[in-house]
């Protein structure tokens, strides 16, 4: 180490030899390729977050978005993803949020315009689990939608 470089020792008892330590690491293959940009993703929406996207018998960890330019609530699988997993325009639904004891469940729903015996809500159930996700996810859905005041099962 007289010039300033440190030398390492390699190979076996019998066989070592002193090597410069940056000649034993390659850089890696996927050097030149850039993170997506995530500040723009959050800059162009109204709310981002993590949420628990449910279906009907699972929670999958999501990242959720509602864009500003078409109000359209975008689910990805992973925080720097760029391809959605689900993508619906909200417009017309209505909202509803209940506490639970794991954090807040959101109910998005819409009903057709002419009602039958048959006919089924599309609904769309996401839960955060962090009170402050929680108030901001409340204020954005307050903010574009109608809250649903049907009452749950007859309650």
């Amino acid at each position: 180490m007289s010039d300033g470089t440190y030398m390492v020792k390699v190979g076996k008892r019998d066989e070592q030899k002193i090597v410069d330590p940056r000649s034993l690491f390659k850089s890696p293959q996927n050097f030149g390729y850039k993170h997506r940009n995530l500040e723009k993703k959050r800059a162009g929406s109204i709310v981002f977050g993590r949420v628990y996207l449910r279906s009907r018998k699972t929670e999958q960890v999501r990242h959720a978005l509602i864009r500003q330019s078409d109000l359209k609530l975008v689910f990805y699988k992973a925080e720097l993803d760029s391809k959605p997993v689900l993508e619906v325009l909200i417009y017309g639904y209505l909202y509803r949020e209940t506490e639970l004891e794991d954090g807040w469940l959101f109910e998005l729903i819409h009903r057709n315009q002419i009602r039958t015996n048959d006919t089924k809500d599309d609904v769309i159930q996401f839960r955060v689990d962090n009170s402050t996700s929680a108030k901001k996810w409340s204020a954005a859905l307050a903010d574009k939608l109608e809250m649903d005041t049907t009452p749950i099962n007859g309650k």
